[in-house]
Parts: C-alpha cells; sequence; structure tokens
C-alpha cells in the first residue's frame, strides 16, 4: 500500500491519482498534497455542514463550487473528482512558478 504522512491508500487509488495528475499535469506530490489535506485520501469523505457540500478526494463543493452540477455519487469517482479538480490545480501553479 501506498503510504505519506502517516497516510495510507490502495494501489488501486493510486493508479488512478498517477494517472489524472500526468494527465492535467500536476506534479504528482501537489496532487497528493491537495489530496491528504482535503480528504486524507479517501474518495468517500464529505463535507456537508452548510455552507458546504463537498465531496470526494478533493472536496469539490456542489453548493456553488467546481462540483456544481454534479451528484455525490459521481463526485465520489475518484477519476471524474481528480478529472474536475486537478485543472484549476494546475493553472494555479503555473501561475505560481512562471
Amino acid at each position: 500500500m501506498p503510504s505519506a504522512c502517516g497516510y495510507t491508500w490502495f494501489p488501486e487509488l493510486d493508479a488512478v491519482i498517477r494517472e489524472e495528475s500526468a494527465a492535467a499535469g500536476v506534479p504528482l506530490d501537489l496532487a497528493y498534497t491537495f489530496i491528504a489535506a482535503e480528504s486524507g485520501f479517501d474518495p468517500d469523505a464529505s463535507n456537508t455542514v452548510p455552507p458546504d457540500d463537498s465531496h470526494g478526494l478533493l472536496q469539490l463543493n456542489r453548493a456553488g463550487g467546481q462540483g456544481a452540477g454534479y451528484s455525490v455519487e459521481f463526485l465520489r469517482d475518484p477519476r471524474n473528482n481528480l478529472r474536475i479538480g486537478l485543472p484549476p490545480i494546475r493553472r494555479a501553479f503555473e501561475l505560481v512558478w512562471r
């Protein structure tokens, strides 16, 4: 099992994180950092304390955030969650490192 900083996650999840991180152009360590901070590598993590309605690895918010318009089930799918959440991280990373 992959692990870092006290977190462990399944190899199947690690493969998805690696694939989607590479596809989005996000350095893997940066993707791991965001996922650890947002969900602790738990794809079923949720925060539904108002005003939040956030779900999945990157805690995408359905109440007007990046998760708006998506079902909870869709956002809890690791691949879907990363495909939505990683591109903005890439854009921010590019702005910082220009």
